[in-house]
């Protein structure tokens, strides 16, 4: 699992795609990833009505599914995470 949530990691929501997108960083490459949490993610951690908190508040989940994601598809500078990678 080559991605970490950075140290400086904030979250922000893009109201474009109603995704919220977290910076990771590739720890092999040495440069940033583009993790953009969807939708369908906020729901699978039980919903509400702010997703950049559901998002910090899941951070351990989302890290570790972008991780999986990330090795599964071989790498990149963007990925989104949606329910279906939260197994």
């Amino acid at each position: 699992m080559p991605l970490r949530i950075r140290d400086d990691a904030v979250a922000f929501s893009d109201p474009a795609t109603n995704s919220v997108t977290m910076i990771m960083r590739d720890t092999v490459a040495d440069r940033d990833v583009r993790v953009s949490v969807e939708p369908s993610a906020f729901k699978a951690f039980g919903g509400g009505d702010n997703p950049v908190r559901i998002v910090l508040d899941n951070q351990s989940a989302v890290s570790r599914a972008a991780s999986a994601k990330f090795d599964r598809i071989g790498g990149g500078t963007a990925l989104s995470i949606g329910a279906e990678d939260l197994n």
